[in-house]
């Protein structure tokens, strides 16, 4: 075995300083200078430390060692006493050099192709007229410690990981998106070459999702495979088990084809909902022996979360073929979800006053993002559900306070973007409406306002301005945000259409329901944007009748 060391600046335990002094009280000892009590004392104390001392003389050679140091060193297979230090730890003789001070230093060993690591701190040793004399290395194997820190660290980075998937999945229900978004977070916390998603089309796994992969790559590797003639494909599918392939080279089972040759390491995990394999995730990678059981185990993770956030999309997805606007869904299901959420709600709070892991406590952060995402979803489908049939007879409604407590709902997410809220006019004309529909309208028109206003924006600056015209009454909400594509724009008020997905998280439920309520209030909707400049969503209502006193507010905020 050789000795290869590198470098790390790391702080020993105040235990190592105590062996230092015993290291000056060995060399008195040795040099007898003390009486026979104080070496047999010493020889106790030396030979029974767990820690590795070396004793180097002012020629930086080794003149005495214990036997924890001996086993360290057992590999040299020559006797240590009389050897120059740089010959066994050629990293610390540069650090003995400097020997005004002591000097903690950290090492990493290779012992037998595994990591050990290891703290380390050189001593000088003077005589009683300060002259140097030697040094004292006391080395501590910290394997376990370090090994914990990094077990410690890769389940933080997972937690954290997982917390981020489960906030982008619960904002959409494209199945396109779920996929990107699954895999940009395996990504960060199980490296690898090439990643896909497979989802099953009867017995044929095809793939849904992919990234990695060079324009090459994608046009020769198959994107269909049988799962019955693919080993390791077929072995999630019978056992509900994730699969581990450290080697591909020497596993019979690997199939080999031209496009997939290069891989050299493989680990998959399946994606089961309801007791049922719905798909697979795999990751790929052309370094051999990259995948042990510990990352089958953490991609399973990423896998049954897919397998939720997937499951809620084909489910939407198959009901929104049946009814465009969910409505059904939400008459019959929206109430009985309530109670349920409700429940698990209040069993999540009586959790949280418990001191959990940091796994646990991340998991428990992701219950209570989910069921706080639901309850919203599940409020604004059967809002949206209630418009079509509910019957309001329009009444005059006074707009400046209505806008002031919607603005107060807010107040929290405008410090946080300081953001500046213009009221243009300190006497907005009234429309005639439902009071709690409009200001849901101009709630959602303006948290929209907020979404996507952008988070590099200098100087964020949202507006709100009504004009009489006629019979009608025109509003404003603009903001000088991101803006929307031209192309796009189309498709803004329909059902889960979202865009800046990056910038932020939503139903996209509110803008239907702005529609639906300004259409049913005999009114019209829409926008006018354009890229990099901000938008501007409008809505044209019948005006109401002035009220003698009216509602005086602040201009700006």
């Amino acid at each position: 075995m050789s000795f290869d060391f590198g470098v790390y600046i790391w702080l020993l335990p105040v235990a190592a300083g105590l062996v230092l002094v015993l290291g000056v009280i060995i060399w008195r000892n040795r040099a007898g200078r003390s009486s026979d009590v104080g070496v047999m004392a010493y020889t106790a104390v030396f030979r029974s430390l767990a820690d590795a001392v070396l004793i180097l003389d002012k020629d930086h050679r080794i003149v005495d060692v214990n036997p924890a140091a001996e086993k360290l060193l057992t590999s040299l297979q020559k006797p240590l006493i009389g050897m120059p230090i740089h010959t066994v730890f050629p990293s610390f003789q540069p650090l003995i050099e400097q020997h005004d001070l002591p000097v903690r230093e950290g090492i990493e060993l290779q012992v037998d192709a595994l990591p050990a690591y290891f703290e380390a701190r050189i001593s000088p040793i003077y005589t009683a007229t300060s002259v140097a004399a030697g040094h004292v290395i006391v080395i501590r194997d910290v394997t376990e410690q370090r090994q914990t820190e990094e077990a410690e660290r890769a389940q933080r980075l997972l937690a954290e990981a997982l917390r981020d998937t489960a906030s982008a999945l619960n904002s959409t229900l494209d199945v396109e998106e779920v996929l990107q978004h699954i895999l940009l977070d395996v990504e960060r916390v199980l490296p690898h070459d090439t990643a896909n998603v497979m989802l099953l089309q009867g017995d044929v796994a095809c793939f849904a999702g992919s990234r990695g992969y060079s324009e090459q790559m994608w046009k020769t590797i198959h994107k269909r495979w049988l799962v019955e003639e693919t080993p390791n494909l077929r072995y999630m599918m019978q056992t509900g088990e994730p699969i581990v392939i450290s080697d591909v080279a020497q596993d019979r089972g690997w199939v080999d084809t031209p496009a997939t040759r290069w891989i050299r390491s493989y680990v998959g995990a399946p994606i089961q909902r309801n007791n049922q394999i719905i798909g697979f995730i795999n990751l790929d990678s052309a370094t051999p022996n990259s995948y042990q059981p510990e990352h089958a185990e953490r991609l399973q993770a990423f896998a049954n979360q897919a397998a939720v956030a997937l499951g809620n999309a084909q489910l939407f997805a198959e009901l929104a073929e049946r009814n465009s606007e969910l409505d059904a869904y939400a008459r019959t299901i929206a109430h009985d979800l309530k109670s349920p959420l409700g429940l698990i709600n209040g069993y999540a709070e009586l959790v949280a006053e418990y001191d959990l892991p940091i796994a646990g406590r991340a998991q428990l952060d992701i219950i209570q993002e989910t069921i706080g995402r639901m309850e919203e979803m599940i409020d604004q489908l059967l809002l949206l559900a209630q418009l079509r049939d509910v019957e309001q007879t329009a009444v005059s409604v006074e707009v400046l306070p209505l806008i002031y407590s919607v603005i107060s709902r807010f107040t929290d997410q405008i410090e946080a973007h300081n953001i500046i809220v213009q009221v243009e006019s300190k006497e907005l004309p009234p429309l005639a409406g439902h009071a709690p529909w409009l200001e849901e309208v101009f709630a959602n028109l303006f948290s929209n306002a907020i979404k996507y206003i952008g988070s590099s924006n200098p100087e964020p600056r949202i507006r709100i301005s009504g004009i009489a015209a006629g019979s009608m009454v025109r509003y404003q909400i603009s903001d000088n945000g991101l803006g929307i594509n031209p192309a796009d724009q189309e498709k803004l008020f329909d059902m889960f259409t979202r865009f800046h997905r990056e910038e932020a998280a939503g139903t996209g439920i509110g803008l239907p329901i702005v529609q639906r309520i300004v259409q049913k209030l005999g009114g019209e909707v829409g926008v006018e944007s354009q890229p990099g400049q901000g938008s501007t969503f409008w809505f044209t209502l019948p005006a109401g009748e002035p009220a003698p006193n009216s509602f005086v507010g602040p201009e700006n905020l």
